[in-house]
């Protein structure tokens, strides 16, 4: 309901208009709750990474640092020969271009052939 009449709010009725404004109270709300039961249900789970169990205490302990410590530590096993370079969106957008000529510097430096 909300996502159908959200974009038409100023059209409603007074009435109408709370109505849409309560239902989006209560999406919020479960919204919420279903984030955290998925945080809690994988929290009180097990973490394996090719067939090793991952000890979730030394990652931390909320969700999201738990994901990203995990996820950081297991990176140069899942690319063994990435190499931090920064590189810029207008970088990036010369791979779009149909002919590419004079890549930059960042890009050749990653070891992409062109």
């Amino acid at each position: 309901m909300v996502e159908r009449y959200v974009s038409r709010v100023s059209s409603l009725t007074r009435e109408k208009q709370r109505q849409l404004f309560d239902e989006q109270g209560r999406l919020d709300d479960l919204e919420s709750q279903v984030q955290e039961a998925v945080a809690r249900a994988f929290l009180e789970g097990e973490l394996y990474f090719q067939g090793r169990r991952i000890d979730q205490d030394a990652h931390g302990s909320g969700f999201a640092s738990l994901l990203q410590s995990v996820g950081e530590s297991i990176m140069p096993e899942l690319y063994s020969r990435y190499v931090d370079i920064p590189v810029t969106p207008g970088e990036l957008n010369q791979l779009l271009e149909p002919n590419l000529s004079g890549p930059s510097t960042s890009l050749c430096r990653m070891g992409w052939a062109f």
